[in-house]
């Protein structure tokens, strides 16, 4: 995927997390768009985001899986 396209996608999740702040699965999307253009603390961020909406959802099993993400980034 080039950088163009890179940029095209966050805006496109930019635009879903506008219409529906509270999609986690667009927070996980962009925090992948954001790692795979350098920026890991953004990516982070996102995901950090998504793991509090499971979180509140009560699903503990896809919080864990996110935070494992986090946890991956971090030993980069």
């Amino acid at each position: 995927m080039s950088l163009e396209n890179y940029q095209e996608a966050k805006e496109d999740f930019n635009q879903a997390i506008k219409f529906n702040p509270n999609y986690a699965e667009a927070y996980i999307y962009r925090a992948a768009t954001y790692f795979n253009l350098g920026d890991k603390e953004r990516a982070k961020e996102d995901l950090q985001k998504a793991a509090k909406f499971y979180q509140e959802q009560g699903n503990e099993q896809r919080q864990k899986e996110i935070l494992q993400m986090i946890d991956k980034i971090n030993s980069r």
